[in-house]
């Protein structure tokens, strides 16, 4: 299993997501939140952990996104500066958090 400060992580990014949902902001404030939660929890390259993508997948889930408004955000993955070998593998893990926390 995981460990317990894995486990610490990805709660704290998936209850952040929830929160962030709800109360809206802009994608910079999202990435800057991220970085001082992983900083809080020791990790330095956040991007780097597929922890992160699968909490934040989890955290959209139970903020209510619907499966039309998770594969718009997936999308605009596209937006960034990623190769498509990483899209995929980062989708797939925004996909994996979402669907382990159905209700």
């Amino acid at each position: 299993g995981d460990s317990a400060e894995e486990e610490a992580y990805r709660t704290d990014v998936r209850n952040f997501t929830h929160a962030f949902i709800a109360s809206g902001g802009t994608p910079s404030d999202f990435q800057r939140e991220l970085s001082h939660i992983a900083r809080a929890n020791g990790i330095l390259n956040w991007t780097a952990r597929p922890a992160t993508y699968v909490a934040i997948g989890a955290g959209l889930q139970s903020a209510g996104v619907d499966r039309a408004a998770m594969q718009s955000l997936i999308a605009s993955l596209n937006d960034y500066a990623l190769d498509s070998g990483t899209r995929r593998r980062t989708a797939d893990y925004l996909w994996q958090g979402y669907y382990s926390y159905a209700q």
